[in-house]
């Protein structure tokens, strides 16, 4: 499962034990604690690791993402691309 600093936006992706760990930037004793957290239960590391892996699922892949740029570019600025074309 995800082990991530409360910086960045990692924290918009992490639901802190829902689907992964944060804590607070430059605490070695948290990041320690969770790891040791996570060694000694395997049931919650599963637990997580499943949870993110659905978080990660919910999300567009590249290529739908893409698809919709391209599709939005097209409508609104009459743009067509092509894989392959050069940009």
């Amino acid at each position: 499962p995800p082990l991530a600093t409360t910086a960045g936006a990692a924290s918009e992706l992490i639901d802190h034990q829902q689907n992964g760990l944060l804590v607070p930037l430059d605490d070695a004793h948290a990041i320690a604690t969770h790891i040791l957290e996570l060694a000694g239960d395997p049931y919650y590391w599963q637990r997580l690791a499943a949870a993110a892996r659905r978080t990660f699922e919910s999300y567009p892949h590249w290529d739908e993402s893409m698809a919709g740029a391209s599709l939005w570019l097209h409508e609104n600025f009459g743009v067509r691309y092509r894989h392959g074309d050069s940009a």
